[in-house]
Order: structure tokens, then C-alpha cells, then sequence
């Protein structure tokens, strides 16, 4: 039979592999101890590298495409793909270290299997999807920090509603171990464009400053307050979802 020019056959889907972990049990952005443990000698972007991973556990577990194991996980798909892709084509270039990551990749997932507990990240996504923080419990949260920094006169410090939408964030990416770049707040649907919003700007705009929160700004007192309730949360959701638990990977 003639092939008509131009055309392929599709590539070929990997099956899922018979692994206790489920979709719920990946996070949506590599922890940084599991970066550190296992792919921290990988030269490869570290930012790819922990967004191509996760993908890559959700396709080993359910098989299938890249695309659809990214968009099960809240990443658009072009995200996913392109890390994936960025990610072996750095390999490439360092004979010897597609293997290693090979093996890294296959040393979590085993660590996953084997696992006597695993925490559900799909439970702490699914209780956060549509949540921010309250009104009042941001006031409550900062009505200090606001009174030193206005008594030393830093009054042009933004306390307003988007900084708590911000605080809102870090503590889904905290709570999640997501991407700030795909927090519901920020882009409420993964498969449709970015839509590029004033509060998308503002959270990136300031994000780095957050994330530092060194010296003796006020992120210095913000960031551990928002950390301690972003823990508590965290514990409430595993506490109140039967298939979650706290465990410890190594």
C-alpha cells in the first residue's frame, strides 16, 4: 500500500504502569526536597525540570499523551509539552544524562509506590480551586504590620484588595505545591489563553518580592504569617479528607 505523502501514524502513547500513586497523590509543581533528593545534579533548567516532572508521573500513572496528563494536573497543555520538550532537548546536549534523569524519574516514582502515606495534593486543589482569603482574616492577619509601616511612614505600602489576593496565592502555591503562573485566581481555566488581567500583572509584578522576603521589609513579617496559615490549611484539608495523610518521601 502507498502512503500518501505528507501523512504519519501518531506516535505511540505509553500504557500506564501498574503504580499504587495516584493522579491525586502528584503535585502540579515539583517540591523543591524532591528536586534536591533527586534531580538536583540534572543539568537542566530547574524551573522546567519541576514542571516537566510532574507530567511525567501523571502520564507513567495514567498513560497516554503528555498533553493530557498536563491538563489533569491544572497546567495548559502547551506548558506541560513545551517543558517536557525544553527539558530532553537540555539532555541532549550532555551525553549520558538522559539516563540519569531516567533514573531519578524512576527512583520517585518508585519512592511514591512504595510509600506508606502520601499526601492527596488533589484534595488540597479541589478545597482551594475557588477560595482567597477573607476580608477578615486579612485585617486581622496585618492590621499590625499596616500600623508599623504607617507610624515609620511608609504609607504608599499597598495593603488594598489586591495584596491580599496576592497573599492568596502564596498560600495555594504553599498549600498545593503549584505554580503561582496558574493559581485559579490568576487563570480560573488552565485551556483557555492567559488572560492577562490586572491582578495577573500585579501578582507577577511583585512575586519576586514575596518569594525573597529577606531584611526588613514588610514581606519579612508578611511571609511567615501567611506560611503558618497556609500550613494550618493544609493540615485542615488532609485532616478533613479521608485518603489524605502526611508523608515523608526521601
Amino acid at each position: 500500500m502507498i502512503k500518501k505523502a505528507g501523512l504519519r501514524p501518531p506516535p505511540t502513547q505509553p500504557a500506564p504502569r501498574p503504580v499504587a500513586f495516584d493522579l491525586r497523590h502528584i503535585p502540579q509543581y515539583l517540591p523543591i526536597d524532591w528536586y534536591d533528593t533527586y534531580f538536583a545534579g540534572i543539568p537542566a533548567d530547574p524551573r522546567r525540570l519541576r514542571r516537566a516532572v510532574p507530567v511525567l508521573l501523571a502520564r507513567m500513572r495514567l498513560g497516554g499523551s503528555i498533553i493530557h496528563a498536563a491538563k489533569l494536573l491544572g497546567l495548559p497543555w502547551a506548558a506541560g509539552r513545551f517543558a517536557v520538550v525544553t527539558i530532553a532537548d537540555q539532555l541532549r546536549d550532555h551525553p549520558g544524562q538522559q539516563a540519569a534523569f531516567d533514573t531519578a524519574l524512576d527512583a520517585l516514582a518508585n519512592a511514591l509506590h512504595t510509600a506508606d502515606h502520601r499526601i492527596d495534593y488533589g484534595a488540597r486543589r479541589d478545597a482551594l480551586v475557588t477560595w482567597s482569603l477573607d476580608v477578615d482574616t486579612w485585617r486581622d492577619m496585618t492590621i499590625d504590620i499596616v500600623r508599623t509601616y504607617r507610624g515609620k511612614g511608609y504609607a504608599q505600602i499597598d495593603w488594598a484588595d489586591r495584596k491580599r489576593l496576592l497573599a492568596s496565592v502564596w498560600i495555594w502555591t504553599r498549600v498545593t505545591e503549584g505554580e503561582h503562573h496558574f493559581a485559579p485566581l490568576i487563570r480560573p481555566r488552565p485551556d483557555r489563553p492567559k488572560p492577562g488581567s490586572d491582578l495577573s500583572t500585579y501578582v507577577h509584578s511583585l512575586w519576586p518580592f514575596m518569594n525573597a522576603a529577606c531584611g526588613h521589609d514588610h514581606y519579612a513579617e508578611l511571609r511567615p504569617r501567611l506560611d503558618h496559615y497556609a500550613d494550618e490549611r493544609a493540615r485542615h484539608i488532609d485532616t478533613a479528607c479521608p485518603r489524605a495523610a502526611n508523608p515523608h518521601i526521601a
